[in-house]
């Protein structure tokens, strides 16, 4: 009876075993180290290593299946072995490298900022201006504006840096301003087909920044290229943007964090507003932190500025009252 309980155990005991090695199957590619925790043989790809390590021991190599690839290694006895990858000398380290590399490109319309020009200024260069886009600039307000049919353009309260746009366009768009108390506090008249530019600022709350097809403010797209150059995968844990003191951290925009290597992603940060009307340098730059397999950390840096020096534009014309419509006979 006893003789046949000690076989049950063996057999349990050996099962478990082997249960736990089917758990340190390696996966099919480059493995920098592995721990051999509780002693075991380790049951590779293609064949088992038949030895116990020693604690100061690991399985090196590429398990591809082949057992000439598998090296034991005393990384305690051999530490430029190890050393020669991270440049740390840590134990266990290093005997495959961690890298990653960023790069960041702009571009805007299929070109890149680096061709960016200044936007055309002039309003009137094919004549009357058929579209209209500004931004009022001034504490809030009561803003009714109509064209010289008489159609409403604008009625409604507006905020310091709220955007407008004017469409159904004559030659003259009629503004007039109102306080909270319901009294007129400005009144301006703005020319469509004559003297329009960009940065024309009206009534001292109307500024001009864009007319039909010519646009102050343009939409950047920035492309971040994250490329695993190493030799293990590696997981990337932030991407911190820095615009002008502007930070934020895009990892969210990471396509593909995960990367093996010669693995490649991107993240794009689309729609970043740029203004070619004024004189105009913006340097971004971010940094990429990514997390190895081998338990190192490593980290890019990547730049890019942004510049644009345009002509100024002309004197604005002075703004004249506007001319009351006739009263009815």
């Amino acid at each position: 009876m006893m003789m046949k309980y000690f076989l049950l155990l063996s057999l349990l005991a050996t099962t478990a075993n082997a249960k736990k090695r089917d758990k340190d199957k390696l996966r099919g590619k480059r493995t920098p180290y592995l721990d051999n925790e509780s002693n075991h043989n380790r049951k590779l790809q293609g064949g088992v290593v038949d030895q116990l390590l020693a604690d100061n021991q690991r399985i090196v190599g590429i398990f591809g299946g082949f057992d000439e690839n598998v090296e034991i290694v005393n990384y305690y006895e051999d530490e430029d072995y190890y050393g020669k990858g991270d440049g740390k000398g840590e134990e266990g380290k290093g005997q495959y490298t961690c890298n990653v590399d960023l790069d960041l490109t702009c571009d805007f319309g299929g070109v890149t900022c680096d061709d960016i020009q200044p936007a055309q200024m002039d309003c009137n260069a094919n004549g009357c201006a058929n579209t209209l886009f500004v931004k009022y600039i001034g504490p809030e307000a009561y803003l009714f504006c109509v064209n010289d049919s008489r159609n409403t353009l604008v009625d409604k309260v507006v905020q310091d840096g709220e955007r407008l746009s004017f469409t159904r366009l004559t030659q003259t768009i009629q503004c007039e301003m109102y306080n909270s108390g319901n009294q007129m506090i400005n009144n301006f008249v703005i020319d469509t087909c004559e003297d329009l530019h960009l940065r024309n600022l009206y009534g001292g709350n109307l500024l001009v920044e864009g007319c039909d097809d010519n646009s102050c403010v343009v939409p950047l797209t920035y492309t971040y290229s994250i490329t695993n150059n190493g030799e293990v995968e590696f997981e990337v844990s932030n991407l911190v943007r820095d615009r002008d003191g502007d930070v934020e951290d895009l990892v969210g925009l990471v396509q593909n964090r995960n990367l093996d290597p010669e693995e490649a992603t991107t993240a794009l940060e689309l729609n970043v507003p740029f203004d070619t009307c004024v004189e105009n340098e913006v340097t971004t730059t971010a940094q990429i932190r990514a997390e190895c397999a081998n338990d190192d950390i490593v980290n890019d840096v990547a730049t890019t500025t942004v510049t644009v020096d345009p002509t100024p534009p002309p004197t604005p014309p002075p703004s004249r009252p506007p001319t009351p419509p006739p009263t009815p006979p």
